[in-house]
């Protein structure tokens, strides 16, 4: 709280005080569940991975999840898309100000220089990416509260059993560090033009402003 009344600008301009702020959120939940769903399916279809139903503290564990992911989505959202996207575009353009957020996304997860930190780089740009043309963090933090949800749901139930010769590919319980997830982030975001310099047209630039 102190942080959000500290760098309240910063806020503001990450539009968590834009409306509507609902129905972002929502598409941006249900989209990143299809995301991940989708992965999910075409890993089994392929047989890299096998189903295990585990109903122990089922509605539990689904249930409390909920507020955490939405938690950390919002902290996480508002400090990486928010307070430091708005920090990059007063001295980058916005090609840099969305390559150094990500990196810095990725760097701040404190994991290996490896197909993981790649995948949550790439995450960090497409995540960078709808913030821009939304104009707002909401869309982004539904879509962020989505992933954190269903893999922190499928890991705490132990959902799935993963070939090993396959999690390069797959990414295990962490389908966003696979091959799949990341070359799927990549084809959304190169397939529906959302890169622009102004929301709806053009590319990204990399002029600085």
């Amino acid at each position: 709280i102190y942080l959000f009344q500290r760098w309240r600008q910063e806020t503001i301009e990450a539009g968590l005080f834009k409306r509507p702020w609902l129905m972002p959120l929502l598409i941006g939940w249900g989209i990143g569940f299809v995301i991940l769903i989708s992965q999910y399916g075409l890993q089994y279809w392929l047989g890299w991975m096998a189903w295990e139903q585990n109903t122990t503290l089922l509605w539990f564990v689904f249930c409390q999840n909920i507020p955490v992911a939405l938690g950390l989505a919002l902290v996480e959202e508002w400090f990486f898309r928010g307070w430091l996207w708005h920090v990059l575009q007063t001295r980058f353009s916005l090609f840099w100000c969305l390559l150094l957020q990500s990196y810095m996304y990725a760097q701040l997860h404190f994991v290996p220089l490896d197909m993981t930190f790649i995948g949550l780089f790439m995450a960090g740009i497409f995540l960078g990416v709808i913030r821009f043309r939304t104009g707002s963090l909401w869309m982004s933090i539904g879509f962020h509260a989505s992933w954190i949800y269903l893999i922190s749901v499928t890991t705490q139930l132990h959902c799935f059993h993963f070939q090993d010769d396959t999690l390069f590919f797959t990414g295990g319980y962490y389908p966003v560090s696979g091959l799949i997830g990341t070359g799927l982030l990549v084809i959304i975001i190169c397939s529906s033009k959302l890169i622009s310099n102004r929301p709806g047209k053009g590319r990204l630039e990399t002029e600085k402003h």
